[in-house]
């Protein structure tokens, strides 16, 4: 069956503007906050408590939807963008720094992290019922508009300063708010509004109970992403580690960026008839192998070597983990395994930004990499053993 190419067109647009809007919110958050004297520590503090809330929000909101069969996704995307927008308002009347400006950056980066499960929640909803969108361009085409968003905003604190960047928040807001009703406009009534026939979900207890599996999968996923934002996260403490500099690290993180791109866009072709599990189980061996690949980098050259198995490993486990959730979980729980699979990203991040944090302050750049390696072959082996087969668990709990 074909995907729908007007589908995956609009999806494409709705990911370009999300990801562009994480990239001003969460890339650019130092820039902003350092320029109004924030120190290293607050930031962390800050954009701790900002991934947390949006992880948060994403569990309640889709306890929410699960629970009520006539709810959906579509439903918060306005509410959620307008939360945004007046967060970032309050940016631009908070000019200094104080209580004010720190509570609307969590709050703007919350709602902001929000929309990345409702967004994943709309692709869901679309494939029950029957439309096919090729979810690996699209978000492909998200990390490609987060680069060159990057790069963009750049130029425009140059220009302009920081109160550019909550302005752009702002208009990238009003983007996805327009994007997401181009693409749910076509949904059948029967999802979006009307009388649904969609089960009601369990609650989040019950939901836990059902699929231990599953949480077995999510607790591995915690320690890869704990790894993963390790290097993510002190980058620059590597790049100096190996002889680099600021600009390396600039370049580094582009290189690390554009290799996942092309496993994206090509990701339908890659995955062919093999199963989401056997996808991520490749994936899952791959970010132990990252890791310890960039632990051994004893040069620059090699570091660039070794984040290019990111395109193996992240960029894989990004684009299949959607897919996987719908194979082995009904869809009327769809809404909570997709927020609980999105939010371990934000828990290992946030361990990351704690536990090593410390350890670099204590250890060698090289010993707090063996640590993270060690922790990623744990995750991995926990992960392995988590995965199940297509509808396994879906059809032994389907009421």
């Amino acid at each position: 069956m074909k995907h729908d190419r007007m589908l995956t067109a609009l999806y494409a647009l709705v990911h370009s503007a999300l990801w562009m809007s994480v990239c001003t919110a969460s890339g650019y958050a130092a820039v902003y906050l350092q320029a109004l004297d924030y120190t290293n520590t607050q930031l962390g503090i800050i954009m701790a408590c900002g991934s947390l809330g949006g992880a948060v929000l994403g569990l309640v909101l889709s306890s929410v939807i699960d629970a009520n069969a006539r709810l959906s996704a579509s439903r918060f995307v306005a509410p959620m963008l307008v939360l945004q927008a007046a967060a970032l308002c309050a940016l631009l009347l908070f000019r200094v720094k104080g209580a004010g400006t720190t509570a609307a950056y969590i709050l703007s980066s919350a709602f902001c992290l929000s929309m990345t499960f409702l967004v994943s929640k709309l692709y869901v909803d679309y494939t029950h019922e029957g439309r096919r969108i090729n979810f690996g361009i699209a978000r492909g085409i998200g990390s490609l508009a987060f680069v060159l968003s990057s790069a963009l905003l750049g130029r425009l604190v140059e220009w302009g300063g920081v109160r550019v960047l909550p302005t752009t928040g702002l208009l990238l807001c009003g983007f996805q708010f327009l994007f997401c009703f181009w693409f749910c406009r076509g949904m059948k009534a029967a999802t979006y509004g009307g009388e649904s026939q969609r089960e009601r979900g369990n609650s989040m207890g019950v939901f836990l109970r059902l699929h231990p599996r599953f949480c077995v999968m999510l607790a591995g996923m915690i320690f890869l992403f704990f790894a993963h934002n390790t290097v993510g996260l002190f980058m620059i403490n590597i790049v100096r580690n190996v002889g680099g500099g600021t600009s390396t690290m600039g370049y580094l993180t582009a290189f690390m960026a554009a290799v996942e791109i092309p496993v994206m866009l090509l990701f339908s072709r890659i995955r062919g008839k093999r199963s989401g599990a056997a996808i991520l189980r490749f994936s899952f061996v791959f970010f132990t192998l990252k890791v310890a690949a960039v632990t051994a980098a004893p040069s620059v050259p090699a570091l660039f070597a070794a984040v290019m198995l990111q395109a193996p490993s992240y960029a894989l486990q990004a684009v299949v983990i959607v897919d996987y959730v719908n194979e082995v979980i009904p869809f009327s729980d769809s809404a909570k395994a997709q927020s609980l699979a999105g939010s371990m990203g934000t828990f290992g991040s946030v361990l990351a930004s704690i536990v090593s944090g410390r350890l670099f302050d204590t250890v060698t750049v090289t010993q707090a990499l063996l640590v993270a390696t060690a922790v990623c072959a744990v995750g991995t082996v926990i992960g392995l053993l988590g995965l199940e087969n297509r509808r396994s668990t879906a059809l032994k709990h389907k009421k």
